[in-house]
């Protein structure tokens, strides 16, 4: 199995949980590859990848290490690679993680294939900017906002293309069952 492990290494203790990470997943004999900007002379990964679209194309599994924000963020990335994700805690609150540092023997069961996949909502946003037309992809939700001018805006709201709604706020917020963190 081939894990691409990403952490967010601005997080006090993600450093030495990454490393832990690791030592458990070659245990197992599972490939470990990270990304060329993530490289640490203590961190022995299997590959540094500098293309990370690449890198997740070719793994198996998406581990991040981090906060809330990291795994919504990767998430992201994850589900248009079609990878499953799982994250490790080393934030504040760990509301979206899988586990917390204090777990990582179970990362045994990944060898062991004694896990279940767990099938989170998200949502695509299309919106139209004088810069163009953008797309983006949320684990737990889309925020709508004024900016910092205090003016009303007018929103159309769609669903798979079929009008749902029309709305004059100052903002608006959709969320997944995953929710706001």
């Amino acid at each position: 199995m081939i894990v691409a492990l990403l952490p967010n290494l601005d997080k006090k203790d993600a450093p030495q949980c990454t490393q832990e990470i690791i030592r458990r997943l070659h245990r197992f004999d599972m490939q470990v590859w990270m990304r060329v900007s993530d490289k640490r002379e203590s961190f022995a990964a299997d590959r540094w990848v500098s293309d990370f679209y690449a890198l997740l194309s070719d793994c198996d599994l998406v581990i991040t290490v981090g906060g809330d924000g990291t795994i919504i963020h990767e998430a992201r990335h994850a589900a248009v690679a079609g990878k499953p994700i799982l994250g490790i805690n080393t934030g504040r609150v760990g509301f979206v993680a899988g586990l917390e540092p204090d777990e990582l023997n179970l990362l045994s069961r990944l060898a062991e294939g004694a896990y279940t996949l767990e099938t989170r909502i998200m949502l695509r946003a299309e919106f139209e900017s004088k810069s163009g037309n953008r797309q983006i992809d949320a684990l737990n939700d889309v925020v709508i906002a004024r900016g910092a001018l205090s003016k009303i805006i007018d929103f159309d709201v769609e669903l798979n293309h079929t009008e749902m709604a029309h709305y004059r706020a100052d903002g608006l917020i959709f969320a997944t069952p995953t929710g706001s963190t």
